[in-house]
């Protein structure tokens, strides 16, 4: 439960009920906001490291098309983690991989649980996951350049 603010507080104590409430429905839509920024940045990460394994043919490997994403991507500074479930019969080689002489700080951990399956944790660089989202968008750019030229 949010608490009220000082200045709502003090409209009530003002007995500026009216002026209270628009504050407090302005201070609850600010939260709604910041709450679905935070989360169309996980989203937007998620789809990078979508593109990501995609270009590492992770997908090649038998079992990866039915990993579970078990929690939305935790996104740091430097970081972006993503835990995952796969089958018991998911060739975890698929996962080394991400982890190529190139890019040697991500990393790929697995655990085998009770049932069989695997928990999969991800943790790629950022920065690599934005340089995609940047060749994306400068490709974008030169296909509407030339579709401009038409």
């Amino acid at each position: 439960m949010s608490t009220l603010s000082d200045y709502a507080v003090d409209l009530i104590m003002e007995d500026r009920i009216e002026e209270a409430q628009d504050v407090m429905l302005a201070e609850s839509i600010e939260s709604d906001i910041i709450s679905a920024i935070g989360e169309t940045s996980q989203l937007d990460y998620l789809l990078k490291l979508e593109k990501f394994f995609d270009e590492r043919d992770l997908y090649v490997f038998n079992g990866w098309e039915d990993a579970q994403i078990l929690a939305s991507p935790k996104v740091d500074k430097f970081w972006v983690t993503l835990d995952l479930r796969v089958p018991k019969e998911t060739e975890l080689k698929g996962a080394m991989r991400c982890c190529s002489d190139e890019e040697a700080q991500n990393t790929a951990q697995y655990r085998q649980m009770e049932d069989g399956t695997f928990f999969v944790r991800f943790k790629v660089l950022r920065r690599i996951l934005d340089k995609i989202e940047m060749s994306a968008k400068d490709r974008a750019e030169e296909i509407a350049d030339k579709e401009s030229e038409v």
